[in-house]
């Protein structure tokens, strides 16, 4: 049964894939400090999202809001951390690096 989540975390890792019967996706993973055994991986299907995630630096503090299904919890066998995947419908940037410009970018 699919239920809200609400992330608060640093972005790790943007990945755009090519999935079947989906088409391009892309994958923010945002690492929670005060919870370093989890890894929340969103997905987004929108091509207008994946040209924001493009812009994304990593180490962007980020609030992220989206849909997570109880079987979609995944044990890698060589990692640390458990990855959580997420149906990601908003994502807002909190804090960019200080490399990085324009702080104040939302996309949904």
């Amino acid at each position: 049964m699919p239920t809200q989540i609400f992330t608060v975390g640093k972005v790790v890792a943007v990945t755009f894939v090519h999935l079947p019967l989906q088409g391009k996706v892309t994958f923010v993973d945002i690492a929670d400090e005060e919870n370093s055994e989890l890894l929340y991986r969103y997905c987004y299907k929108s091509s207008k999202f994946r040209k924001f995630a493009q812009t994304l630096a990593l180490e962007t503090y980020v609030v992220a809001e989206g849909e997570v299904s109880h079987h979609k919890m995944q044990n890698p066998r060589n990692e640390v951390r458990s990855t959580l995947m997420v149906a990601g419908k908003v994502l807002r940037i909190l804090q960019c690096p200080a490399t990085s410009l324009d702080p104040g970018r939302t996309k949904e």
